[in-house]
């Protein structure tokens, strides 16, 4: 997962003025500063949102009503809700005088879980506003404000600035497997969650154009969060390998770069070729083996298509078994050999002529 660290310590000036400022008339967004986040963090945020924009800046809390915190009437506290991934939260805080007992502001999760993020003992409080701010963790839904005691404190001018990151792809690579040419497109889909970040562009690379489509059903933007499906077309029209074949997924934030990549392949479907092993002219009671080879593996069928009757040995449908042809008598015969489709291959067929002739008797004189 991508974190800027970038413009942190500006920011966090930037929360002690408010938050009312611009650079160059570039929007800045506020930053997550984190050492490690792990993945239950995105939990709270795994659908869709968005910020509101002040001068340039992002916020999931926006709120600067001043309320009061620690009388009898308000010990329940006052809730902060977020509409998104928090950054940094600034706020204005202090205490009537003599006002007794320590003042907290806590963070919940999507489980209702609390932490603290800071506490101030009724000594630190003054009698006139403070700014605070505080870096928060990504799962936090919910800040409250809470105090007891007698005597009132006060906060105002509660500010979350909206986090900004890209996670990982949820798969680094993708696997098509080989197919045929004509073959139904495959498809398969990977994810990227995001939250206030640029328009994400990507390239196939490895691969000629238009074999391999790529689209989002939601692009990441500036003041929004989401989880991005990524959907991979694979074209099986003509031939193509993706040994070298890559996704590029690259994003301004951050200097932000991923890649996906690609495995499969589109073979050709090819025609049979047939080798024949009889000649043209063979004699009665020659026996010929192995009368057809084909580069296809499927099976092979052989009919006599045209012949001088009882030329061969035939079933009765003018077909001879296995792969041998037996000349019985002197005649002519059309020998057809066919195989249907099979993977890789498709139906072939071809034919041969041949005649069948008597055999020259030989004679031998052996005279004493």
């Amino acid at each position: 997962m991508k974190i800027s660290t970038s413009f942190s310590a500006r920011l966090k000036n930037a929360a002690q003025r408010g938050f009312a400022f611009k650079m160059n008339t570039k929007k800045i967004f506020a930053v997550m500063v984190l050492a490690t986040l792990t993945g239950n963090m995105f939990a709270a945020w795994t659908g869709s949102g968005h910020g509101e924009e002040h001068n340039g800046v992002w916020y999931v809390v926006y709120n600067t009503t001043e309320y009061s915190i620690g009388a009898y009437s308000n010990n329940s506290g006052v809730d902060f809700v977020l509409s998104g991934p928090g950054a940094i939260l600034s706020y204005d805080i202090w205490k009537r005088a003599s006002a007794t007992q320590t003042t907290y502001i806590y963070g919940y999760n999507a489980a209702d879980q609390r932490s603290t993020i800071a506490s101030y003992e009724p000594n630190v409080l003054g009698t006139s506003a403070a700014n605070k701010s505080n870096n928060i963790s990504l799962d936090i839904t919910k800040i409250k404000a809470q105090a007891s005691g007698t005597l009132v404190k006060f906060i105002k001018n509660v500010f979350v600035t909206m986090a900004q990151y890209l996670e990982t792809p949820s798969k680094t690579s993708l696997d098509f497997g080989n197919k045929l040419i004509g073959a139904e497109d495959d498809v398969q889909t990977f994810t990227i969650a995001w939250c206030n970040v640029p328009a994400m562009t990507w390239e196939v690379q490895g691969v000629a154009n238009g074999v391999v489509e790529v689209s989002v059903d939601a692009n990441s933007q500036e003041g929004y969060y989401n989880t991005s499906t990524f959907t991979v077309t694979y074209h099986h029209a003509a031939v193509s390998d993706l040994t070298n074949a890559k996704i590029v997924i690259s994003d301004s934030f951050n200097g932000y770069s991923q890649t996906i990549n690609l495995a499969g392949a589109t073979e050709n479907v090819l025609t049979p070729e047939y080798t024949w092993n009889i000649e043209s002219t063979i004699h009665v009671g020659d026996v010929v083996e192995n009368v057809v080879a084909s580069n296809s593996p499927a099976a092979l069928t052989y009919t006599i298509l045209s012949f001088t009757p009882a030329v061969a040995e035939v079933a009765s449908d003018n077909t001879f078994a296995g792969n041998t042809f037996t000349a019985n008598r002197a005649g002519v015969a059309t020998i057809k050999v066919s195989q249907p489709a099979t993977t890789g291959f498709y139906a072939g067929e071809d034919t041969k002529d041949i005649t069948i002739e008597k055999c020259t008797p030989e004679f031998s004189l052996n005279i004493a």
